[in-house]
């Protein structure tokens, strides 16, 4: 996960959305899901707009969602052609934009609950132990206490 981390941190969320939008456009040719452009196109009105964390949040959920829905026109489409390989490499280019996408939001201090791409959030949870200094401490109300 840090190699991913690093290198979604090196990339640029509107250099990637600009990808997603040449991908749709020519898997545009074909057959090909019709929602991968308006999504990319959505995305750079966000990164051109002033800065939303709502609707970064947005950006970042649609292309996880559209990411599902890639896969599972894939399995649907079967046979090998030209639209699925552009279809395809843009499946493939969607966790990187998750991923720069919550990057933004956490650099904002908007980020989105639970989910975290950032190799250091071990180490934002506090706690020390004095045979583990960089383990984490997490105490439940209500938990049994071990001898």
């Amino acid at each position: 996960m840090d190699a991913f981390t690093q290198i979604s941190r090196n990339l640029d969320l509107s250099q990637l959305l600009l990808v997603h939008t040449g991908l749709a456009l020519v898997s545009a040719l074909g057959t090909a899901p019709t929602y991968n452009l308006p999504v990319a196109l959505f995305g750079l009105l966000v990164l051109r707009g002033e800065f939303d964390g709502v609707q970064m949040k947005r950006l970042a959920v649609i292309l996880a969602a559209t990411g599902v829905l890639d896969v599972l026109w894939i399995l649907a489409k079967g046979s090998l052609n030209f639209t699925l390989l552009f279809v395809l490499a843009n499946l493939l280019v969607k966790p990187l934009s998750v991923a720069c996408a919550v990057q933004s939001l956490q650099n904002s201090g908007a980020g989105i609950p639970g989910l975290s791409f950032r190799s250091d959030a071990y180490e934002a949870m506090g706690g020390e132990d004095e045979d583990h200094p960089d383990a984490a401490v997490i105490s439940m109300p209500g938990a049994l206490n071990s001898p």
